[in-house]
């Protein structure tokens, strides 16, 4: 029997916004904050880091939208940037043992993309625009994602196909991922190209290791007030200035209890000893749990799986009583009652 619960893939960094987002991934489009001693700058990008996943401690997958403005002037190109490091909220969570692993060299993703890695290594896709001149004369570009030990890897082939592909590779630290982008020769007045917009999608990737499940991006143990991860993204361009955009994404508080299972004891009555196995599921992690025969404390626990083991003397003759009361990292409780008696 069971009490009530709640419960629901990697990160990338990505630059760029469409027209098309509903109004809440606009809405959570970040406001720039500024971090260096350009603190007064305007802001040269909008950003939007968000989960896929709302419920903490839950697998999910993650959109990156990025939109880069020249803040002086729309009709100019943006800025050209130079890093990206992209941080998923304190306790998120990225495993790249979890999803297979691409170990082609820099040269082979650049002969065949990422047709030679195994398939279940391509963690994600999406489209990033380059502008060389102005903000409305741009280059469209495809990007697959690529999971590496501790790295992600872009592949970039712009389009039409047939142009060279480029091959980025962004260490993992963490839930960090930093980008190094290389500096593309273009026009005035800084004579380099620069990324306009980026929108990229990874999907929610788990793997089952024996018992335990891996997954590829997990979101945080709790989600915190005002309903929200606070992910965020900080910016430095090739001119030195320096920017961080706080791109929140939203959560939803776990208000509902752990879910208590209770095996091993028989629906008749109890002829020997007591051998019960109890598991306790909660997404939100459990902070521990206490069972009781007959109102006497039998064990304290903070494991999710274990067993409760009572010899038969200790068993009252004729009607017994389990209970198992269960708490969760967000303070729900849950009290589970088993009823059962012991043979004559």
């Amino acid at each position: 029997m069971d009490g009530g619960q709640t419960g629901t893939v990697p990160c990338m960094r990505a630059r760029g916004a469409r027209a098309t987002l509903v109004p809440v991934l606009l809405a959570l489009a970040a406001i720039a904050l500024p971090t260096s001693a350009h603190a007064q700058a305007p802001p040269r990008q909008t950003a939007a880091v968000l989960f896929s996943q709302l419920k903490p401690a839950s697998s999910t997958g993650l959109r990156i939208i990025i939109n880069y403005r020249n803040p002086n002037d729309p009709s100019a190109k943006p800025f050209a940037v130079q890093r990206i490091v992209t941080a998923l909220a304190a306790g998120s969570q990225i495993d790249t043992s979890a999803p297979a692993v691409c170990k082609l060299s820099d040269a082979e993703l650049m002969a065949n993309g990422a047709r030679d890695c195994p398939a279940a290594s391509v963690v994600g896709s999406g489209v990033i625009t380059l502008s060389s001149v102005n903000a409305d004369a741009s280059t469209t570009a495809a990007v697959t994602l690529i999971n590496n030990a501790g790295e992600l890897i872009f592949v970039v082939e712009p389009q039409p196909a047939g142009a060279a592909r480029m091959v980025l590779r962004s260490p993992i630290r963490g839930a960090t991922i930093t980008n190094e982008v290389p500096r593309l020769p273009g026009g005035p007045p800084d004579g380099a190209t620069a990324i306009r917009t980026v929108d990229l999608r990874i999907g929610a990737v788990s793997r089952r290791d024996g018992s335990r499940v891996r997954n590829y991006i997990t979101t945080p143990p709790a989600c915190p007030a005002p309903n929200r991860f606070d992910n965020s993204a900080a910016f430095t361009y090739f001119d030195g200035v320096s920017q961080t955009v706080a791109a929140p994404s939203p959560c939803i508080v776990d208000t509902a209890p752990p879910r208590v299972r209770v095996t091993g004891i028989s629906r008749r009555c109890v002829r020997h000893n007591l051998h019960a196995r109890v598991r306790v599921t909660d997404t939100s992690g459990l902070r521990g749990a206490v069972v009781r025969l007959n109102g006497r404390r039998v064990k304290s626990t903070k494991r999710k799986r274990f067993a409760v083991k009572v010899r038969r003397a200790r068993l009252r003759k004729g009607r017994n009583r389990l209970t198992v009361v269960a708490v969760d990292r967000r303070g729900n409780r849950v009290t589970y009652t088993r009823r059962f008696r012991r043979c004559s």
